[in-house]
């Protein structure tokens, strides 16, 4: 079924989604893309994945699949010409708690992942050409390192990684050079109380600092998402105030001049409270108002599991599921 809702204003932004039904039997994971029906259609059926695929596409169209299966063994894929490749193993054990993060380089492509070293979680890198595959641990000496990330916007690539602890945790910062190889770490700006296991996205505007989003142990012991610039200490802003209790999934998504954010919100501060999502528009001036989206099937009084997408200018992609089946909105913004 494809609805068409009417334009739904917000401040100083648009957003006008376009919505499209898809079966629960016929994906098992969200993915943050428009082609999702040709994906699940090339991928192997026998193949069970614990995450979501994480997507990079290619100059040419093509597509780079990175895939987590139930044995918690990470994979590459590729789609080209509508053809599937056999997928390459990068890594087995890691900890599928998190999503990995890609980012291309020229000559190739940098996945991370988070995998446990005796008892601290590490953050590792491939390097992947044609010819290789080559994993490193970017963690540095005397710290842990979680849930990395690729900047998205980053003229070149970079990723973001945090050391939780208990109370201050600092975010790491680990740049690549031009063929790819993994630069010393740096200690950035420190946080306050992460979730655990912490949620990280991070983003860079143009002409503006690097922004990291992470979910966070806020008020009276509930989950917010709190944002704050890497490479400068300050208070964190709230994209999400605490409200409810319990892990909180959100996604993000960057535009020609702004960047965009899906969050899961709980309704009330119970437990087992509903969720809506609430998309919302940040730039150099802070984040807009949100737009909220409510359940609308008859089964479902809550909504999760965001995952967003850039497509063409002011075009955005966003898939969450709504009860039992996973839909897909086409979002026109001015991000």
């Amino acid at each position: 079924a494809l609805l068409l809702p009417p334009l739904l204003p917000v401040p100083s932004r648009q957003l006008r989604p376009t919505v499209l039904l898809l079966p629960s039997e016929l994906l098992m994971t969200p993915v943050p893309l428009l082609p999702v029906l040709l994906l699940y259609v090339l991928l192997p059926p026998v193949l069970l994945l614990s995450l979501p695929p994480v997507l990079q596409v290619a100059a040419d169209g093509s597509l780079e699949l990175v895939l987590v299966d139930r044995e918690r063994t990470l994979s590459l894929l590729s789609i080209a010409n509508g053809k599937a490749s056999a997928p390459r193993a990068l890594a087995k054990g890691i900890d599928a708690r998190f999503t990995p993060s890609i980012a291309r380089f020229n000559g190739g492509l940098l996945v991370a992942f988070t995998k446990t070293v005796d008892t601290a979680m590490h953050s590792f890198v491939a390097r992947v050409t044609a010819a290789e595959i080559d994993v490193r641990d970017v963690t540095p000496i005397s710290h842990g390192a979680g849930a990395p990330s690729c900047v998205l916007g980053a003229s070149t690539p970079t990723l973001v990684m945090i050391d939780a602890r208990a109370g201050v945790s600092p975010l790491l910062e680990v740049g690549f050079d031009a063929k790819g190889a993994a630069k010393p770490a740096l200690v950035r700006t420190p946080v306050s109380q992460p979730y655990t296991p912490p949620l990280l996205s991070a983003l860079q505007l143009p002409n503006a600092d690097t922004q990291v989003a992470y979910t966070a142990v806020g008020r009276a012991a509930a989950t917010a998402v709190g944002i704050v610039p890497l490479r400068r200490a300050e208070a964190p802003r709230a994209l999400l105030p605490s409200l409810g209790y319990g892990p909180l999934s959100f996604a993000t998504a960057v535009g020609s001049r702004a960047g965009l954010f899906a969050l899961e919100s709980p309704q009330s501060a119970a437990a087992s409270a509903p969720r809506d999502i609430l998309v919302k528009v940040l730039d150099q001036i802070g984040d807009g108002p949100a737009l909220t989206l409510h359940a609308t099937s008859a089964k479902s009084v809550s909504l999760s599991k965001p995952a967003l997408a850039a497509g063409m200018p002011r075009e955005f992609f966003l898939l969450y599921l709504d009860g039992a089946t996973w839909t897909l909105a086409v979002l026109d913004c001015d991000a």
